[in-house]
């Protein structure tokens, strides 16, 4: 059984599903632990030499990260 990392969001548990590194930038995919299609997408900054899970800057944003996760992700990959 694989193991996943779990943080809490506005007191909820999600785990994080999967981390990509694009531009610079670390995306992290999260799902709720108690409801699978509780979904979503933060970033990593980094703030007083600190790492922090943040929400993203735009919708624009938001689009471009899904779409790096469906594309790394075989889930996702119709044959």
């Amino acid at each position: 059984m694989k193991e996943y990392n779990a943080i809490e969001l506005e007191g909820k548990e999600y785990i994080i599903v999967k981390e990509i590194n694009f531009n610079n930038v670390t995306y992290v995919y999260l799902a709720n632990s108690n409801n699978p299609k509780d979904f979503c997408i933060r970033k990593v900054i980094n703030k007083d030499n600190s790492d922090v899970i943040t929400g993203l800057d735009s919708d624009k944003e938001f689009t471009m990260a899904l779409r790096l996760f469906s594309e790394k992700d075989n889930t996702f990959q119709q044959n």
